[in-house]
């Protein structure tokens, strides 16, 4: 993987020149040990990935302009197995090899929502596991480029991300590629921010349990709530889960536009503010929220509907004891008509 990145100055600085808003844009081409994500923005689509579309919606940012979604590709033939339970009692799944899940977050610009980030990992033979980050090339997302990775390489730390990778990104963040909507490169502060989101291992553990004691400054800084999956995934930790802690690591939640949602102290104690936009139990632990599946159904809700159909797709790839372990939830999203 080294080999890749050796080198990495900018050999491929060859320019061409597109016109935008009326005014000529100088764009470069990523530089050597980078991968083009096929399709750019249509990837997920024509792959025909499942989109995971949780009960608890994930938290938004910068005015609501930000947004994330998350795909998973199933390899045909294999089976989603149930993981083997922890002392917590929460039910954990486990994905076999060929498994792909994408985490994408896209930003409004012009009224089109656009490709300004994608963190993932592909599950190989054997446990191993490669994990990839992707951004646009420049102001469109129609090419996205990136790195992938070993994770737990033994010249790299726990998570595997070797030097390279981070030569990489920096070189093409030199030049103004990378970042959505931008035709200038990032300040410092910008660059820093995504090199430390490289470490993806730490905070993908496999069957991590739910953070709920002493919510109070760990929402902005990074600190996630939820658990993970028998495969270090979250979301699809709680397509099954009708509730999840109240996360704050963004600083919009968009769950309290819902009318369907209901925030609650497991402990009885009330919901107090914490900070400008975080929630906190009076106790100092993390709020639940609980989604009603059932109203909302009835109400005709569109977020939950597409829900249900992400868990009727998934559901046609649990094997016996999986299924078994979820089919409360699958059966209350029967007479959802797939999309």
């Amino acid at each position: 993987m080294l080999a890749l990145f050796a080198g990495v100055a900018l050999t491929a600085a060859a320019t061409y020149r597109v016109a935008a808003a009326r005014q000529e844009v100088v764009a470069i081409h990523p530089p050597a040990g980078t991968e083009w994500l096929p399709h750019g923005r249509d990837f997920w689509r024509r792959a025909a990935d499942i989109e995971l579309v949780p009960p608890i919606a994930l938290p938004e940012s910068t005015g609501g302009r930000l947004r994330t979604r998350v795909f998973v590709h199933l390899p045909p033939g294999q089976t989603i197995e149930l993981a083997p339970a922890r002392s917590d009692g929460l039910v954990r799944l486990k994905f076999p090899p060929g498994t792909r899940a994408d985490r994408v977050d896209y930003v409004t610009i012009g009224g089109r929502q656009v490709v300004a980030d994608v963190r993932g990992t592909e599950i190989l033979a054997r446990g191993a596991e490669r994990f990839r980050a992707f951004r646009p090339e420049g102001p469109s997302d129609n090419r996205v480029f990136g790195v992938t990775w070993p994770r737990g390489s033994a010249t790299s730390g726990s998570s595997g991300t070797t030097a390279g990778v981070r030569a990489t990104f920096e070189a093409a963040f030199a030049h103004g590629l990378g970042f959505a909507g931008r035709h200038r490169p990032p300040d410092d502060a910008a660059k820093a921010r995504y090199s430390g989101l490289l470490e993806c291992a730490g905070c993908h553990a496999h069957a991590r349990g739910e953070r709920l004691a002493s919510a109070r400054g760990d929402g902005l800084d990074g600190g996630l709530r939820r658990g993970t999956d028998g495969s270090g995934f979250y979301t699809t930790m709680y397509l099954f889960r009708d509730s999840a802690p109240l996360e704050g690591y963004r600083p919009i939640d968009p769950n309290a536009r819902s009318a369907f949602v209901q925030y609650r102290c497991d402990d009885g104690t009330p919901i107090v503010p914490s900070g400008a936009t975080d929630l906190v139990c009076a106790s100092g632990d993390v709020p639940t929220l609980h989604l009603d599946v059932p109203a909302a159904l009835r109400a005709g809700d569109a977020r939950t509907v597409s829900m249900c159909r992400a868990r009727q797709r998934f559901a046609a790839h649990l094997d016996r004891a999986a299924y078994a372990a979820v089919e409360a939830q699958i059966i209350e999203c029967r007479g959802v008509p797939s999309g």
